[in-house]
């Protein structure tokens, strides 16, 4: 299928936009009307080897970069991409972030974490990041960050939880102090704005890291 896309972007003409389901390109994701460039159907992430908790994985240069060229010129690009596609993403910014080892979790039975990403240096420090793909107006509620806690105490070994969303979170969470006692050294939440700014901090990181 990839690659059936792939010849029909370079020979447009061929085939109406209409020929594909509607769900290959929701109307709200390229609000021009013009075809999307096939980096953006392309994973942004390239799977290495296999562990008890998922898959390892490394950034796909070309298709991050598409991706966040396509946030830039339209902020609704995040919300109408694939939920799988966002999680990719999040990993892929971890590993521009520098951090030596990223794990995607599976599609489901993840444990509530769709991330896990290890830097080591002078210290070791190990991350769970759980994703949340929301439109607008659903706000990421008590319960969901309540869940991220009981992930966090479950496994010792982790140094913290980030909640991301392309959402908001709801204003209780603000003023509930259960959940307030672990921000921000245990718990960090990441809304939209939040993780529009942490993409473009990790692909400034990436720019920075020595080339292979």
């Amino acid at each position: 299928m990839k690659l059936l896309l792939q010849s029909v972007f370079r020979q447009p003409k061929m085939f109406p936009k209409s020929y594909f389901p509607s769900s290959y390109f929701p109307p709200a994701m390229f609000p021009g009307g013009g075809w999307p460039s096939p980096l953006l159907l392309q994973s942004v992430v390239t799977p290495l080897a296999k562990t008890v908790d998922g898959q390892t994985i490394r950034i796909a240069m070309l298709p991050w970069q598409a991706i966040l060229e396509e946030i830039e010129k339209n902020p609704a690009f995040l919300h109408n991409i694939d939920w799988r596609k966002l999680e990719e993403l999040i990993a892929a910014s971890y590993d521009a972030a520098g951090f030596e080892e990223v794990t995607l979790t599976p599609r489901s039975g993840d444990d509530g974490r769709d991330v896990i990403a290890v830097k080591r240096g002078l210290f070791t420090v190990r991350f769970f990041d759980q994703v949340k793909k929301f439109k607008p107006d659903h706000l990421v509620g008590p319960e969901d960050i309540r869940e991220m806690i009981g992930t966090l105490a479950m496994d010792p070994n982790t140094s913290k939880g980030f909640v991301t969303t392309t959402s908001d979170f709801a204003p209780t969470i603000a003023t509930n102090p259960k959940i307030q006692q672990f921000i921000p050294n245990r718990l960090e939440l990441r809304n939209r704005e939040r993780l529009t700014e942490w993409l473009h901090q990790a692909d400034a990181e990436l720019t920075t890291q020595p080339q292979p």
